[in-house]
């Protein structure tokens, strides 16, 4: 069951609203905006955990009942909007501006980030807008992680209208298939943040910079044959074939470490680099490199040859 959705604080103050919203109303509204309805008896549960006072007059902050549940319920700056909420509200009507923060918010990207990718995408904003969209709009403090997986994926079948028809069908086949090319579903089904940043930094045309392609090469080949042996442990008629397969993956990740090197040749550079940096020995001078046998130019005077000894 989904308990809760990232979206609760908007849904709790459609709930609250004076203006007196239905249950249908409030679906409608959520899924206009491609926010995330849980669906089943979530409303009615929601329903019974937040109880306005009677009278309730949301507007007015000197009634004090009043002010105190909205407090409470952390829904005062959405009833009395300020500049902040209100262009938290206005990047719910910009696909793309949404779809980056929404991204960025699942790869934990911080609010600087987040902040100076969407102005070169033409989307000036502040980290008090990017706080106030989450607390109302995707708050992920309030999932899990397959939760949130299965919210997204319920989005797919929310943008389009019930209904059978043939172009219902078809346009839901098709957003199914388009889906996996979103960085948000990209981002909740990677099980290493860092990576899934990377990736979603590629999607907006950012390459990264400093990537240990040498450790990435390694935990790959390391994963590779975790799951060989997995297969393996629990015999089935597709466990030879999968561990193949598994074992072909880190014998290349293998090949790829020979060119790049392993991280080990690349921790032993930054060894000998920092004991050159630290190294407090005075350096030997010219007469005992060269026993003496040199000119003022730096040449030597004679080879050196056996005879000598």
């Amino acid at each position: 069951m989904i308990r809760r959705t990232p979206c609760e604080f908007y849904i709790k103050y459609l709930l609250v609203h004076p203006d007196g919203y239905t249950e249908e109303d409030i679906k409608h509204t959520v899924r206009e905006h491609q926010l995330d309805w849980p669906g089943g008896n979530y409303l009615a549960r929601l329903r019974r955990r937040v109880n306005p006072p009677d009278p309730f007059h949301p507007y007015d902050d000197r009634h004090r009942a009043s002010y105190r549940f909205l407090t409470e319920h952390k829904l005062h700056t959405m009833f009395h909007q300020d500049k902040t909420t209100l262009a938290a509200i206005k990047m719910l009507n910009k696909p793309r501006a949404k779809e980056a923060v929404e991204a960025m918010f699942l790869v934990q990207d911080s609010p600087r980030l987040i902040c100076a990718r969407l102005k070169q995408m033409g989307y000036p904003t502040t980290p008090e807008i990017l706080q106030r969209y989450s607390h109302f709009f995707f708050n992920l403090e309030l999932v899990d992680s397959t939760e949130m997986r299965a919210l997204l994926r319920m989005r797919i079948e929310n943008m389009i209208d019930d209904g059978d028809s043939t172009i219902n069908i078809k346009q839901r086949d098709a957003m199914k298939q388009a889906n996996y090319l979103d960085p948000r579903h990209a981002a909740v089904h990677s099980p290493i943040l860092p990576l899934a940043g990377m990736m979603n930094q590629m999607r907006y045309g950012y390459m990264p910079s400093n990537v240990d392609t040498a450790r990435i090469a390694k935990s790959a080949q390391v994963s590779s044959l975790i799951r060989a042996q997995q297969v393996m442990s629990v015999p089935g008629p597709q466990s030879p074939a999968q561990a193949l397969n598994f074992a072909l993956v880190a014998k290349n990740m293998g090949e790829v470490m020979e060119q790049i090197g392993s991280p080990d040749d690349e921790l032993n550079r930054d060894l000998a680099l920092i004991l050159l940096d630290t190294d407090t020995s005075q350096p030997p001078m010219i007469e005992v490199l060269s026993e003496g046998e040199h000119t003022s130019d730096m040449q030597l005077l004679r080879e050196r040859n056996d005879d000598d000894e």
